[in-house]
């Protein structure tokens, strides 16, 4: 059965979206924590500066991700609304499946 994506939720979608981004930050907020201890010339004579700089990385980076993926994901939103009304949207199919 063929369907077509007329509009897109703008503030759901992005919602969704931001959760993501987030998480995705959550996954790269360990490289931030390594590289704050490891980085040449980062740490101080306890060693604690660079770490502090990791920790900060590792904090701001998954929210900015997600701030900035709810924000893109607006944007693209509100473009696809505007385009799938002169370009009729995207079509797609369905299958209904079986479940055991």
């Amino acid at each position: 059965m063929r369907k077509r994506l007329k509009k897109i939720s703008v503030f759901q979608t992005s919602k969704v979206a931001a959760v993501l981004y987030g998480l995705l930050g959550l996954v790269f907020a360990p490289i931030f924590l390594l590289v704050g201890m490891f980085a040449p010339g980062a740490s101080d004579e306890a060693g604690l500066l660079g770490l502090g700089a990791g920790v900060a990385g590792a904090v701001i980076v998954p929210i900015l991700y997600a701030v900035f993926g709810f924000i893109g994901t607006a944007i693209a939103c509100v473009l696809y609304n505007i385009l799938a009304g002169f370009t009729g949207g995207i079509e797609f199919e369905l299958e209904d499946v079986s479940t055991y």
